[in-house]
């Protein structure tokens, strides 16, 4: 016996056929997504130290109320990579930072420090470059006697950043 189709068995055997397409496309997507998600993480490095030293000759002969005298910085970059230098400050300190005073009566604050202008620029890898503008002279300190400040070696200490 031949069997008829109704149109609504057509109709129903349609949807029936879609709803199928559909639920194999959903199903190959789901089965081919990437997705996302975290599977490590990148860590920034940081900055290495400035090194900054005296280009040129040490100011000498530094007298109360004597006249200003110049102080040249070499600021060396020794990263593998550029870093920006935005600033640079001169300060009679030891060597570690430290507080100097050669002897009671004579101390940092016997010694004024211009600072110099630094107007921020990247130091290329290995690179350095020489700020001017720093400039020292003795105070006239017209109380105290400063008589345990001559022949000093006045330590000057810098900070790159």
């Amino acid at each position: 016996m031949k069997k008829h189709l109704s149109k609504k068995r057509v109709v129903l055997a349609a949807i029936v056929v879609v709803a199928l397409g559909i639920a194999s496309g959903v199903a190959y997507a789901y089965w081919t997504s990437t997705g996302t998600g975290s599977v490590g993480s990148a860590t920034a490095g940081t900055g290495v130290s400035f090194t900054a030293t005296l280009s040129g000759s040490a100011p000498t002969g530094l007298v109360p109320g004597g006249s200003d005298q110049a102080i040249d910085v070499k600021v060396t970059n020794p990263a593998t990579f550029p870093q920006t230098l935005s600033g640079l400050t001169v300060s009679v300190k030891n060597g570690d930072g430290s507080a100097w005073i050669l002897v009671p009566g004579c101390s940092a604050t016997d010694f004024s420090i211009t600072q110099p202008t630094v107007v921020a620029a990247p130091i290329l890898a290995g690179g350095n470059v020489v700020i001017s503008g720093a400039k020292i002279h003795m105070v006239n300190d017209l109380v105290n006697n400063q008589n345990a400040c001559k022949g000093a070696s006045v330590p000057l200490y810098f900070s790159a950043s």
